[in-house]
């Protein structure tokens, strides 16, 4: 959820400024790759102290390939091609964003199976994974946890 107000705050301030289709959806998609990972860091460092060498290794592994693909090329070409072809902004940003979303974790999967095979484990798990905690106890989550 962060990730996605990130971007959606970021094309609306760059729509607002005067931006192009393309310099928003660009605008958009690093602020969206900030506040993804900023949360999972966060979630890390307030269960480990810190994100560990070995957080940001799993981190690299899972989600690096895709994630250049992402911020760089299809994010932002899906975040401009939403808007210019509907008339009417949100709509062409939500459609933009679902369509980059799957695209992310379809090269995602792949990864995420590379990280199992290498490191001889499931990589990180989803909080709806995961049993609930017990009365009274807390989750932090783990790295990976959460949509984009």
């Amino acid at each position: 959820m962060a990730g996605t107000a990130a971007a959606f705050g970021a094309i609306w301030a760059a729509y607002r400024w005067g931006a192009s289709h393309f310099i928003a959806g660009q605008c958009g998609s690093v602020a969206e790759t900030f506040g993804f990972y900023g949360v999972i860091l966060g979630l890390e460092w307030r269960r480990a102290g810190r994100p560990t060498l070995r957080s940001l290794r799993s981190l690299l592994v899972e989600f690096g390939p895709a994630e250049l693909i992402d911020t760089f090329v299809t994010r932002p070409l899906l975040l401009a091609a939403g808007p210019a072809l509907f008339d009417d902004v949100s709509t062409g940003v939500v459609v933009g964003k679902v369509a980059a979303d799957v695209l992310f974790y379809a090269f995602v999967m792949p990864s995420r199976r590379l990280h199992d095979r290498l490191t001889g484990r499931p990589g990180p798990v989803s909080l709806s994974d995961r049993p609930e905690p017990e009365s009274g106890e807390t989750e932090v989550g783990h790295l990976g946890s959460g949509a984009r």
